[in-house]
């Protein structure tokens, strides 16, 4: 008589490994995220260490010279990034963070807080003709996510976390 395994054994062997197949799916997912976020973090903290640089050496930081709030990075569609409005991207702004930096992170990434957005934005702050400080939100994935250098703007805002970042005092 052949001895081989039942239909009943082949399901239950089957669905053992389909979950735990799908537990190692949503823990990479989990892991991409934080991995996401990390990255953005990391452009974030070198768009602060550039603006603090820029300062130093020019006595302002990165202007628009239009009082506009604009994209910091590249690879935007249409060169245009989200974040309420449609801001664009201002070569001249870029290069005067590209006098302190190698070169421009990419910031195209498209989150839904609560609708989409994308990328980050940097506006300056005005005193006397000059730009005397600035903001720049940008967006993480996750519900109240640590900012890194920023502040949850506003907190609870949904799904995904806004950030906002102002100048190191």
């Amino acid at each position: 008589m052949k001895r081989g395994f039942t239909l009943i054994e082949l399901l239950v062997v089957i669905s053992i490994i389909a979950l735990l197949a799908s537990i190692v799916i949503t823990s990479l997912e989990g892991a991409r995220q934080k991995s996401r976020n990390s990255k953005t973090i990391q452009a974030i903290n070198t768009y602060v260490t550039a603006a603090e640089l820029y300062k130093d050496e020019n006595g302002e930081y990165p202007d628009d010279e239009d009082g506009q709030y604009r994209c910091l990075g590249e690879n935007y569609v249409n060169d245009e990034c989200y974040a309420n409005n449609a801001f664009d991207v201002d070569p001249d702004l870029d290069a005067d963070f590209l006098t302190v930096m190698s070169s421009l992170p990419s910031a195209e990434r498209w989150i839904d807080w609560p609708n989409p957005h994308n990328g980050i934005v940097y506006g300056c702050i005005y005193t006397g003709g000059l730009c005397s400080s600035y903001v720049m939100y940008f967006f993480l994935e996750g519900e109240s996510q640590n900012c890194g250098r920023g502040s949850e703007d506003p907190p609870g805002g949904g799904v995904n976390t806004r950030c906002k970042v102002d100048p190191p005092k």
